[in-house]
C-alpha cells in the first residue's frame, strides 16, 4: 500500500540520518523496498520512485567506496533520465 512504503520512506530516512553502520545498512534495504513498492505500483519513471532512488543514491554515494560509488552513479543516471 502506498501509505506503507511512504512510512518505510520516512523510517529510511530516519536511519539514514543515524549515520551508524547498522542504521545504514536497514536504510538501504529499506530504500530498495520502497523503490521495489514505488516502481510496481507508480511505475519507474514517477517522481515518488525517482525520489527513492535519489535518497538510495545519495546513501551510496556517502559510502565512498568504489562499489557504493558506482552504484550510486547508476541511480543518477536513471534519475535524470
Amino acid at each position: 500500500h502506498v501509505e506503507t512504503l511512504q512510512a518505510k520512506m520516512n523510517m529510511a530516512v530516519v536511519m539514514h540520518n543515524e549515520k551508524t553502520p547498522e542504521s545504514i545498512a536497514q536504510a538501504k534495504q529499506l530504500y530498495c523496498e520502497v523503490i521495489a513498492g514505488r516502481t510496481e505500483h507508480y511505475g519507474p519513471t514517477h517522481v515518488n520512485t525517482l525520489t527513492a532512488q535519489m535518497k538510495l543514491a545519495i546513501l551510496l554515494r556517502n559510502e565512498q567506496t568504489p562499489e557504493s560509488v558506482a552504484e550510486a552513479k547508476k541511480l543518477y543516471y536513471i534519475v535524470i533520465g
